[in-house]
């Protein structure tokens, strides 16, 4: 205990001769520290040493030499051959093509789309809104296809084409799948929808004749509300649904193809989706 105690005592006067802090312009000579040797990790006995290629392989002919590509020579091009510009990828990327939409049963509906749709910028979920807006149907009830295979809201025009991308512009059509069918059609909402879809294109229509008269007085002037009546009327009666309606749809084979057809891409099994159907149409059949 005495040696531990007469330790700490030298050791503390020895601190004691030290400065309590270094001064800002303490400098200390490298040489003066203790020689020590590195010590560098053994190799792991499962790692190869690494070693430098002896020498390149010859080039293929007729290829460019990775020296020339490597200092940046240019090498001659082959006579006629094309070379990518700035316009071209321009014009693909401004590429536009009118779009038609069809609907071949349950229900019978053929659109297209007003003016042609630039490939890069409109999506699957642009059209299916445009399908809503003019037929009144949700849009979670419409299934786009292409090439009889059903594709995703986000993807645009040009993913979904792809390679068939057509030169210059075109026209393309696309499938249209209805779920719930000609009952989605004619639902309640879906009628409103085009109800009120039809008054406004009446009263925008009344609106541009009465400006076109007004700013032409020289013109006959028209029964500008006879007209606007008429049209409400016609409006009001809406679109006829064309086909079956009611239960005779349920007789058809075409409704329980459709059916079939929801369930699998629902469900992902085939025959668990012919069993389902199976058991409705037994049901509805011994009703």
């Amino acid at each position: 205990m005495a040696t531990e105690v007469a330790f700490a005592k030298t050791f503390l006067a020895i601190l004691d001769t030290k400065p309590t802090k270094i001064s800002a312009d303490h400098v200390e000579d490298p040489r003066t520290y203790p020689a020590s040797t590195p010590f560098i990790l053994p190799h792991h006995p499962s790692l190869r040493p690494f070693r430098k290629p002896s020498s390149r392989p010859a080039p293929a002919p007729g290829s460019t030499p990775a020296s020339a590509a490597s200092t940046g020579t240019s090498t001659a091009t082959t006579p006629g051959a094309a070379t990518p510009s700035s316009g071209d990828a321009a014009a693909a990327a401004a590429a536009a093509v009118v779009v038609h939409i069809r609907s071949a049963r349950n229900p019978t509906l053929s659109l297209s789309l007003p003016t042609p749709q630039p490939l890069a910028t409109t999506s699957i979920l642009d059209i299916k809104t445009f399908v809503s807006q003019e037929t009144g149907m949700p849009v979670d009830k419409l299934k786009v296809l292409f090439n009889k295979k059903p594709v995703g809201d986000v993807k645009s025009l040009k993913e979904v084409l792809s390679g068939s991308v057509p030169d210059g512009g075109g026209e393309i059509e696309l499938a249209l799948m209805v779920m719930g069918g000609q009952a989605t059609f004619d639902s309640a909402e879906a009628k409103a929808a085009r109800e009120a879809r039809a008054r406004q294109a009446a009263k925008t229509s009344e609106t541009k004749v009465e400006v076109e008269v007004s700013e032409s007085p020289e013109v006959e002037m028209k029964d500008v509300t006879q007209e606007g009546e008429s049209k409400e009327e016609a409006a009001a009666a809406g679109p006829v649904a064309q086909g079956l309606s009611g239960p005779a749809v349920l007789e058809t084979e075409e409704f329980w193809e459709d059916l079939k057809g929801y369930l699998q891409q629902r469900i992902r099994d085939e025959k668990t989706a012919e069993e389902v159907v199976g058991k409705f149409r037994g049901a509805w059949s011994g009703k």
